[in-house]
C-alpha cells in the first residue's frame, strides 16, 4: 500500500512558510518595504504575493480540487497582489495572517485521504511544463512548496 502524501505536504507547506516569517520579522520594516534591487519585489510584497488576494487564495484553489470535478484553476504569475490596504498593515500583522493562512493550508492537507490527493484540476498555465495542465492535488500541492515557497524562501534568504 502506497504511503498517504499528507504529512509530508503539510511539512512541505508550514517549515517554509514560517522559515519565511521568520526572515521577514527580523526586518525593520523600513527594510521589508525596500526593494533590494530595481526589479525585484520587497519581503511586503512577497508576503502579499504569498497570500494572493482576500477572495482567493492557495487554501481556496487546494479545496477546489476537493469539492469540484476537475475545477479550472486560473494562474497568473508576477502578481503581488500588494494594495494601498496592506501597505498600511503593520509588518507583524501582514506576516501573522500570512503563515495563518499557510497553517491552514497544512492543516487542511494534514486532513486529506488518499482519494483526494489523487483528484484532477485544469491548470492552464502549466500545459507545457512537467507539472502539466491537469496536476493531482499531491502534485499542486508539492509545486507550492517546491517551486513557489521555497523559491520565495530563497530569495528572502539571499538578501544582504
Amino acid at each position: 500500500m502506497a504511503h498517504s502524501p499528507a504529512a509530508p505536504l503539510h511539512d512541505a507547506i508550514l517549515l517554509p512558510a514560517q522559515e519565511i516569517a521568520d526572515i521577514v520579522r527580523a526586518m525593520s520594516g523600513a527594510d521589508a518595504s525596500r526593494r533590494p534591487e530595481p526589479g525585484t519585489w520587497s519581503a511586503r510584497e512577497i508576503i502579499s504575493h504569498l497570500c494572493q488576494t482576500d477572495n482567493e487564495s492557495f487554501l481556496d484553489g487546494i479545496g477546489r480540487f476537493v469539492l469540484e470535478d476537475t475545477p479550472e484553476i486560473e494562474v497568473t504569475p508576477g502578481v503581488t497582489h500588494y494594495t494601498p490596504e496592506r501597505h498600511t498593515i503593520a509588518l507583524d500583522d501582514l506576516v501573522d495572517g500570512f503563515l495563518r493562512q499557510y497553517e491552514r493550508i497544512a492543516d487542511y492537507v494534514a486532513r486529506l485521504g488518499d482519494e483526494q490527493f489523487v483528484r484532477r484540476a485544469h491548470i492552464a498555465h502549466f500545459k507545457d511544463t512537467p507539472l502539466g495542465e491537469y496536476p493531482t492535488l499531491a502534485d499542486w500541492v508539492r509545486r507550492i512548496s517546491e517551486s513557489h515557497l521555497q523559491g520565495h524562501l530563497a530569495e528572502l534568504r539571499a538578501r544582504p
